[in-house]
């Protein structure tokens, strides 16, 4: 994929080898829907109950909704016996594919709910959160649909995130901009689990 396919390529951004890996043919219902549904009920057997779709934005809604179609049910805290929960990563760009495309299939994750609190905090003025009422009225996806959170481990890492975006180097202002989030009635928030770093490619501590 090129960064040019993001500019209106809806098809090409959806049917393309993304950072070079290969594409699977998820549209096909003898094979590869099968195979995924498969390993997600495996999982499931396990007792996962619920998948983050990485990169959902790059699989037609179809497709995904195909193969989480054919998972298993799970039983809820209530007991109740459901689909597992499923969240995806649909980041907006200029290609027009929408968070609401992939609405039938599950939640989506907003990732500029965090951008746009972080930037508040960022400029000092973080009473406009609640003055203007974040969340739907910003622009942002419907709120019994979304996943949000403050950062995630893409923005943490300075090249791949906004410049707005707060992390836990921010220090004071995250922990005060993570606390709204868990406290506004907005979205299902989800907290960062993360480790310290100082490079962009440093890995997780180790016992050595």
């Amino acid at each position: 994929i090129q960064d040019s396919d993001y500019h209106g390529a809806n098809d090409r951004v959806r049917k393309c080898r993304l950072s070079g890996m290969p594409d699977l043919k998820t549209e096909d219902e003898g094979f590869v829907r099968p195979h995924m549904a498969a390993f997600l009920n495996k999982l499931i057997d396990h007792g996962v109950t619920g998948f983050r779709f990485d990169a959902a934005k790059h699989m037609y809604p179809a497709d995904v909704s195909a193969i989480v179609g054919r998972c298993n049910n799970v039983v809820s805290v209530t007991g109740a016996s459901k689909k597992p929960f499923v969240y995806q990563e649909v980041l907006p760009n200029s290609d027009g594919i929408t968070e609401s495309e992939y609405y039938g299939v599950g939640s989506v994750i907003s990732l500029q709910f965090g951008v746009s609190v972080g930037q508040q905090y960022n400029d000092g003025h973080p009473s406009k959160l609640v003055t203007t009422d974040i969340g739907e009225g910003w622009g942002l996806s419907t709120s019994s649909l979304t996943v949000n959170c403050i950062d995630n481990h893409d923005d943490q890492r300075s090249s791949a995130g906004s410049a707005a975006s707060l992390t836990y180097k921010n220090g004071r202002n995250y922990n005060l901009a993570t606390l709204f989030m868990l406290a506004w009635p907005y979205g299902y928030p989800r907290i960062m689990s993360s480790y310290k770093f100082d490079s962009h490619d440093q890995g997780p501590p180790t016992c050595d």
